[in-house]
C-alpha cells in the first residue's frame, strides 16, 4: 500500500503544529521553563487530567486512524482527524500549562482545533454514504 492523500494530510497536520510550537510559540527556547506543578506552581489533579486526556487522545487517534488504513472508508478518516484535532488541543493544553510562559496564539490554537474536531463530527454526521 502507497502513501495515500488521506496520510499525508493527517502527517501534515501534525508537522504543522509541531512547526506552530517550535516557530511562532518558541516553546524550545530558553524562555520557556517546565514546571511539573504546572501553570499553578503544585502538582494537582488537574495536571493528573491535562496528561491523562492527552493519553487518552493518542490512543483514540491511533486505533481511529488504524481503523481508516482497515477499512479505506472516508467517514472513518474524518473521524480520526477528529480524534486527532481533540489530541492536539490536548497538547496544546499541555504546553501552555507545564511550559511556563508567555504565549501568543495558543489559546486560539486550542480552540481553532476544538472548532474542526466539532466540525469533523458533524461532516461525518450528515453525509451521504
Amino acid at each position: 500500500m502507497g502513501i495515500q492523500r488521506e496520510h499525508l494530510i493527517y502527517t501534515s497536520i501534525i508537522i504543522l503544529t509541531i512547526v506552530y510550537l517550535l516557530a511562532i510559540e518558541n516553546v524550545h527556547s530558553g524562555s520557556r521553563e517546565f514546571t511539573l506543578g504546572g501553570r499553578d506552581l503544585r502538582f494537582s489533579p488537574y495536571d493528573i487530567t491535562l496528561v491523562l486526556v492527552g493519553t487518552v487522545g493518542i490512543v483514540l487517534s491511533a486505533i481511529s486512524f488504524a481503523a481508516y488504513n482497515r477499512k479505506n472508508d472516508k467517514r472513518l478518516f474524518i473521524i480520526s482527524l477528529a480524534f486527532l484535532f481533540f489530541t492536539l488541543k490536548s497538547v496544546l493544553n499541555i504546553v501552555d500549562n507545564f511550559f511556563i510562559g508567555g504565549y501568543r496564539y495558543i489559546g486560539i490554537a486550542a480552540q481553532g482545533f476544538e472548532l474542526l474536531m466539532i466540525l469533523a463530527f458533524f461532516l461525518v454526521l450528515f453525509k451521504k454514504q
